[in-house]
């Protein structure tokens, strides 16, 4: 069975670049165009999710930059990964583009192997950001769930014996006890420790591109 290709949309003024970028393309996903930034926010608001995968846009284009377009979809609460192409791109846009999401800049014009690179590793980006999302969205949905049945059998049901429920191994192989707040904390813990250093690392990023 074939895996289902990713869908990639492409937007430039320019037609030619549109054609050739599709052409480079096609092969790998399915590509949408468009020359307009109008036309792809028409298209993107006419779905309630993104029905792609990645987007490529110039920078400059007559409407409105590629960086303004992206960011009035976000505002719409769309998000997604995207490369900016430009021939050039003042720090200050770049450190703008790098705020508000998975981003890339490549120039004009590309190899194809730059480009499939820079898509699949947004796309990466990307995915792992939402599943970090999914996974603090369900620590937080099992405190609560806990912490309302806790309510519900405290009474009938000593907190010895609830606590006794959570088994962990030490670091000798040896079975403990954990109570279900001690697993929900170090999971937080985990997961903060990760965010902070991920938060750190765009700190950085941002910091590089504005002495550069």
């Amino acid at each position: 069975m074939n895996k289902a290709k990713k869908t990639v949309v492409i937007i430039d003024d320019e037609v030619d670049l549109t054609e050739l970028f599709s052409s480079l393309l096609e092969d790998s996903y399915d590509v949408i165009a468009f020359n307009r930034p109008n036309e792809f926010i028409a298209y993107l608001t006419a779905h309630k999710d993104v029905p792609f995968d990645a987007l490529i846009s110039d920078f400059n284009m007559p409407q409105m930059t590629g960086l303004d377009m992206i960011k009035k979809c976000f505002e719409q609460g769309y998000h997604f990964p995207f490369i900016l192409f430009s021939a050039y791109l003042e720090k200050e846009v770049i450190f703008k583009a790098l705020q508000i999401g998975a981003f890339r800049l490549l120039e004009k014009p590309s190899t194809k192997d730059k480009l499939e690179k820079a898509i699949e590793e947004i796309i990466v980006e990307h995915d792992s950001f939402k599943l970090r999302g999914e996974i603090r969205s369900t620590i937080d949905q099992l405190r609560e769930y806990y912490s309302f049945l806790k309510i519900i059998i405290t009474d009938r049901i000593p907190q010895e014996e609830m606590d006794s429920f959570f088994l962990q191994t030490d670091g000798m192989g040896n079975m403990k006890a954990s109570s279900p707040e001690e697993i929900l904390n170090k999971l937080e813990e985990k997961m903060d420790l990760l965010f902070s250093m991920e938060e750190d690392l765009e700190s950085k990023k941002g910091k590089f591109f504005k002495s550069a």
